[in-house]
């Protein structure tokens, strides 16, 4: 059930948000948040992803 739970709802999501864009299109505020942020997203996401690696990596010495 969890397993169920776990891959359904963002399973969900995806094909929901999938075809509310593709009906309707992107709203705007989806794209400004894109043109705003998406190089500093980015380099956030990747910075949060390496450090946590080390981390994990280091614990497990």
């Amino acid at each position: 059930m969890e397993l169920v739970l776990a891959l359904g709802i963002p399973l969900f999501l995806l094909l929901g948000l999938t075809a509310v864009f593709m009906a309707d299109g992107v709203p705007l505020w989806i794209q400004n948040i894109n043109s705003k942020y998406s190089d500093k997203a980015w380099l956030l996401g990747v910075i949060i992803l390496s450090t946590a690696g080390l981390i994990a990596a280091l614990f497990k010495r």
